[in-house]
């Protein structure tokens, strides 16, 4: 599953509607069928895989909504992903699909990179979050960094 996170859409009088999202997480889902409920798996659903994926979207969607983005894509990608699995298993088991959720992994996750045209221009239809996200992560440290250096400076002069 990639790109888990819903989309709205912004724009104002003055300019196109574009899709933005604030995380792009790739998270494989690893299952296998309930040995008691084998009749479920193989008839009730013609394909398990893309109900899955649809179950696995909407719920990484509804979690990244309500969550802390900054612990989500660094200290707590545990959380997430024994989140997330607890929350599949849930759906799933309401839909009957015979499935259990072995693992629920959180690999890539970070602010959407724009894309690039194939000539290497810059696509104007999407929107590179993660250089403007870089940006604000840098000031935030930048202005930790002068207040540090500024109460040191203050203790030096009393």
């Amino acid at each position: 599953m990639a790109n888990a996170v819903s989309t709205p859409v912004i724009s104002d009088s003055k300019s196109a509607s574009y899709p933005v999202s604030i995380l792009e997480v790739s998270l494989p889902v690893a299952y296998r069928a309930k040995a008691d409920q084998a009749y479920a798996f193989a008839f009730n659903y013609e394909n398990i895989a893309d109900c899955l994926m649809a179950i696995g979207q909407a719920e990484a969607t509804q979690y990244f909504a309500s969550t802390d983005f900054m612990a989500d894509i660094s200290y707590g990608r545990n959380a997430v992903a024994d989140n997330l699995k607890q929350r599949i298993q849930n759906a799933c088991d309401k839909l009957d699909m015979g499935i259990e959720i072995l693992n629920v992994g959180m690999h890539d996750a970070h602010p959407p990179v724009g894309t690039l045209l194939p000539n290497g221009d810059p696509d104007p239809n999407t929107i590179d979050v993660a250089s403007a996200f870089q940006d604000v992560v840098c000031a935030e440290e930048d202005a930790r960094a002068m207040i540090s250096k500024a109460e040191a400076s203050q203790s030096a002069v009393l």
